[in-house]
């Protein structure tokens, strides 16, 4: 799992995905899939899944405990 257990990534080199905002999941796995992003393993990934897993996947990781956001006081 290249992404960690629970969408928590232990290398530094993938995203952790648990956390992140909803709407940037969706964003980024329609540009996989649409080729306008483009990496090999993720473009190959994420033409697999299904349109409409889209953005049942991205509201999983969304409500998943991961990063943590900061607001400027």
């Amino acid at each position: 799992v290249c992404h960690g257990q629970n969408g928590v990534s232990v290398n530094p080199l993938w995203p952790t995905l648990a956390g992140q905002h909803e709407d940037y999941l969706v964003e980024v796995l329609r540009s996989y899939r649409d080729g306008s992003r483009n990496d090999p393993l993720m473009s190959a990934q994420a033409v697999l899944i299904a349109e409409e897993d889209v953005a049942l996947l991205a509201k999983y990781f969304a409500g998943l405990e991961g990063l943590e956001t900061t607001t400027l006081k």
